[in-house]
């Protein structure tokens, strides 16, 4: 068995919202979870966060999304 820890955190580093899932999970799949709780005017991912769907979520509020 394996686990994944997916962290959303702030402009510092530091963590402030994780979730646990199966290994096999995809990060993407948590970013949206992540993310709603909280105000932010930037997201960092890398391309395994490339998806229209999540960057329009980011986008909603008027953040940017800064994704290769």
């Amino acid at each position: 068995f394996s686990t994944k820890l997916h962290v959303c955190v702030n402009g510092l580093g530091l963590p402030v919202e994780f979730k646990l899932t199966p290994g096999q999970a995809a990060d993407i799949t948590q970013a949206e979870a992540l993310l709603a709780n909280h105000d932010f005017e930037l997201v960092l991912g890398d391309k395994g966060f490339d998806s229209k769907k999540l960057i329009s979520f980011i986008k909603g509020p008027g953040a940017e999304a800064v994704i290769p």
